[in-house]
């Protein structure tokens, strides 16, 4: 092979990247040094589409001066095997993309970071070893590797991002007992599929299981590592394995509290070994759970809640201390069960009613009131009925205001506990005070809030109960005087099982709430109205909405440059629009069906819109970064799903400036964002017009990071 042959781009006066390989030999061996105009350069880089569709080449033996690997620099090639030196640290995306005759890769340490879709498509690799220190398995790396039978991955690897091995379908021999996050579409389409954790972090040395779901066996580590830090596992969250298909549960002696829901509905559980220091037990926790046969509560239980065994129809045994506290209906419909308490054996536990806790601004007397009320008979409901009439008799007023009062440090920190009231407000200003008191985020709970029309005011408080309901929240004030159960209120207007309600949502909205509401376990859906009596000049028409859902099934143009074009006609709020509608409608559409040829399209296309906004934000001449209205620092947020990737909101207008706590920062150019992207190191920006259309960039998608 000649020098000839290799086509290099000079760096810096010293470094050189390969730009282009025109030979056509099967062995291709790069030097370390390569002469041009009389200067000599250390190949430094492997640059985009280097070594692209070339069809001759099996080998290539890269020199230790190698530091990163570009853009698609092997993809669609015939190369059959490589050897990655420690020099190299980065391997971006694509860059072994539709290798479809790789069998063999030796990845060696000093690699730090393997990119989205790196080996995406390279369809005869069976096997791979991942070296310490890479941090992240990111989206799509192994999609589509479908003879990939093993991965070696080491303990520096915590996280495996969505669809990482999606299509492995020989995937099964791989170590994740050191892993603390796995997405859920994570091994999508392998013998994996099911497989997933989160984690979320309490305290300084505390977390608790936030999502996991495993093949057979569940067993949850005493310690798990985040971020380089070692927290001890003290909780299950609620729905945290939630229909679940495993048979078998071990806990760790560190658990402390099982929260409410947190195993209902794993029909396939039939073991569960309850650590010694545990003290709590939630409502509903393993309701059905029909195939749960015995259970052996540890004396350390403080206290079991409503239903928390209930329907687990072959649930035949149970041993429980005397001093634990049970609630009402724990056993209900478990027909076969005996109970062991201590060393007499009843029929029936005995229950122990607990009673709620209520907010401290409620007046004591109405706690009582209300209380009383929610346990009596009919007589007493229709009294209670008549003490929340007023949440009702509004006809002097043309709409009532609701905010769900939930996770009010998720609000400012992207975690927490849900709130304990739903308050609902009168007057517009009084609910925009409550907001500017507090100090709450507009962006976060401009959707929470609901204006409610008077003629729909009974079908919308009721919806809005059944959310406030589902989240966990148990009572509702109005104006913070009058208050009332959430509970009794859905009894008192006929709904009984809270389980089956589906609450319809609009398309543009549903990434909003079902993001809000994903641990809610029911199928929840609401339309709200803006709160903000603002008129939006970015509205999209009914018919013009209409065109855009077609577009993204039919874009103009046959090429990507084609559709690219094409997007550019729209305005920056229809493709963000449209891009919103992807990721909220059409991409989980797609991986409901498992139509694996859908979610490549819609992923594609996704970011096909992400590229174009970023191009019209620019040319917008109007771009804003949120920031704290005190601090003028911008505004990064934690991801509320839990995957500790961080972002900032961009608007493209100044509308709502001055809202809340938040203020914006006007930058010039792109140059400008990538400067802040870099101080702030997010991985994702939020596109926005401020409280209608939210458009999710990922830096990767557009070369932004």
């Amino acid at each position: 092979m000649g020098q000839a042959e290799l086509i290099i781009s000079p760096l810096s006066d010293v470094t050189c990247a390969i730009k282009k390989y025109s030979g056509s030999d099967a062995l291709v061996e790069i030097p370390s040094f390569i002469e041009k105009d009389g200067k000599s350069y250390t190949v430094v880089k492997i640059g985009e589409y280097a070594f692209a569709k070339q069809k001759t080449l099996q080998k290539v033996v890269l020199p230790d001066t190698v530091e990163s690997i570009g853009d698609y620099a092997f993809s669609e090639s015939s190369l059959a095997e490589i050897e990655i030196p420690a020099s190299v640290k980065l391997i971006r995306r694509f860059a072994f993309d539709d290798c479809s005759q790789l069998t063999k890769v030796i990845l060696s340490e000093g690699l730090e970071t393997l990119d989205m879709l790196a080996f995406s498509g390279s369809s005869s690799l069976k096997s791979i070893t991942i070296p310490e220190g890479v941090k992240v398995i990111q989206k799509e790396t192994f999609n589509k590797c479908s003879a990939l039978e093993e991965v070696h991955l080491p303990s520096s690897v915590k996280r495996i991002e969505k669809d990482a091995f999606i299509q492995c379908n020989q995937l099964s021999k791989i170590n994740l007992d050191k892993v603390s996050y796995i997405d859920e579409g994570a091994f999508i389409s392998t013998p994996l599929e099911g497989t997933y954790r989160r984690y979320e972090i309490l305290s300084e040395d505390t977390c608790a299981v936030a999502k996991y779901g495993e093949l057979k066996t569940v067993e949850i580590p005493a310690t798990v590592d985040i971020d380089d830090v070692t927290y001890k596992v003290v909780r299950i969250k609620r729905f945290a394995l939630y229909s679940g298909n495993f048979e078998k549960v071990i806990l760790p002696d560190t658990i402390e509290v099982i929260e409410r829901q947190a195993f209902q509905e794993c029909q396939e559980l039939k073991e569960i070994v309850f650590p010694k220091g545990l003290k709590k037990i939630g409502d509903e926790a393993f309701r059905t759970c029909v195939n749960l046969e015995s259970v052996e509560i540890p004396e350390s239980v403080e206290r079991i809640g409503d239903c928390a065994f209930s329907e687990c129809e072959n649930l035949a045994k149970v041993s429980i201390s005397d001093n634990t506290q049970l609630g009402d209906n724990v056993f209900e419909e478990c027909p076969k069960l005996e109970v062991e308490k201590e060393d007499e054996e009843v029929s029936e536990a005995e229950p122990v009613r607990e009673e709620p806790k209520v907010n401290d601004s409620v007046p004591e007397a109405e706690k009582d009131a209300s209380t009383d009320s929610a346990k009596s008979d009919d007589s007493s409901n229709l009294q209670l009925m008549d003490d929340v009439k007023q949440a009702f008799d509004l006809n002097d007023r043309e709409r009532v205001f609701i905010l769900l009062d939930i996770h009010k440090t998720y609000m400012k920190e992207g975690h927490g506990q849900p709130g304990e009231n739903v308050i609902l407000f009168r007057e517009y200003e009084a609910a925009k005070a409550f907001i500017d008191e507090n100090d709450l985020d507009r962006f976060d709970c401009a959707y929470p809030i609901g204006s409610m029309e008077k003629q729909d005011k009974l079908t919308n408080i009721k919806n809005m109960m059944m959310i406030a309901s589902a989240l966990g929240i148990k009572y509702a004030m109005l104006d913070g005087t009058s208050f009332f159960d959430i509970d009794w209120f859905l009894k008192s207007i006929g709904v009984i099982d809270k389980r089956s309600f589906n609450i319809r949502l609009t398309s543009s909205e549903s990434k909003n709430f079902t993001d809000m509401l994903n641990k809610s376990g029911v199928p929840i859906r609401f339309n709200p109205v803006n709160v903000y009596n603002y008129s939006n000049p970015f509205v999209i028409s009914e018919s013009r909405s209409e065109e855009l859902n077609k577009a993204i099934f039919s874009p103009e143009g046959t090429t990507q440059k084609e559709v690219i074009e094409s997007l550019q006609k729209n305005t920056i709020h229809e493709n963000c629009f449209s891009q919103m509608l992807i990721r909220s409608k059409y991409i989980p559409m797609a991986m409901q069906k498992n139509d694996v040829n859908m979610i490549d399209y819609f992923t594609k296309i996704q970011r096909m819109y992400a590229s174009v906004i970023i191009s019209q934000l620019e040319s917008n001449g109007f771009m804003y970064v949120l920031c704290d209205k005190k601090t003028q620092k911008v505004f990064v947020r934690e991801s509320p799903m839990g995957d500790k990737k961080n972002f900032f909101y961009v608007a493209y207008t100044d509308l709502f400036k001055g809202t809340g706590p938040c203020d914006y920062t006007q930058i010039k150019n792109l140059d400008e964002l990538r400067d802040i992207i870099e101080q702030c190191q997010v991985d994702s920006l939020v596109v926005t017009d401020g409280p209608s259309v939210n458009a999710y960039i990922d830096l990767a998608d557009v070369g932004l990071r």
